[in-house]
């Protein structure tokens, strides 16, 4: 799914990088419900064990680089 300047995909190892950088961001964990990322490896495991298994998590993509991520929880009403 896309628009004119975003990117909405699945979240694949490539993307480590980017998630590293703003999971272990203190600003940015401030307004998080994850704790700060400690290293590379966590950041890894958040992302096969979370992000790449979860099908309404969404890598937000803008120029290449990961802006947030987003999980819709979906509930039958």
């Amino acid at each position: 799914m896309q628009s004119e300047r975003l990117i909405f995909r699945k979240f694949s190892l490539d993307d480590i990088d980017d998630v590293f950088e703003f999971g272990s961001d203190d600003e940015t964990c401030k307004f998080v419900t994850w704790d700060k990322h400690k290293n590379i490896l966590e950041t890894e495991k958040v992302i096969t064990d979370y992000f790449m298994k979860n099908k309404y998590c969404f890598a937000i993509v803008e120029k290449f680089q990961i802006n947030v991520s987003v999980l819709l929880n979906l509930k039958r009403i």
